[in-house]
């Protein structure tokens, strides 16, 4: 596991972050997502890359965990200060229930799929 760990956070130091074709391209995307979202729902987010997805769809729904092995990742999320949002320190491939111990009523893969 530390060498997918190794190459997971190489992998992150080449993301080119705050680029605003990418905020915009996100911010489409979610707002495809946004009729199907309600402030009930509790959501997955695999990935949280610089934070744009987790951003806006945080505020269309009651709570987001996010699935991300980039521990850099994590510690910029983190410092956000999302209300609503929790980062989980693990690969895709070991997320289980018995990790997040909870069932989601919407699972958001959003530029991640192209990095597995």
């Amino acid at each position: 596991m530390d060498d997918e760990r190794d190459f997971i956070e190489a992998v992150g130091k080449t993301y080119t972050r705050d680029s605003m074709q990418d905020k915009v391209i996100r911010s489409l995307i979610v707002r495809t997502f946004a009729p199907y979202l309600r402030k009930d729902m509790v959501c997955l987010q695999l990935g949280y890359g610089g934070g744009v997805d987790t951003e806006e769809l945080s505020s269309l729904v009651k709570h987001i965990d996010v699935a991300e092995g980039n521990k850099e990742f994590i510690e910029e999320g983190e410092k956000q200060g999302f209300d609503n949002v929790s980062f989980i320190d693990t690969l895709f491939e070991n997320l289980s229930v018995e990790v997040t111990k909870k069932q989601y009523d919407a699972v958001f893969a959003i530029y991640v799929l192209e990095h597995v």
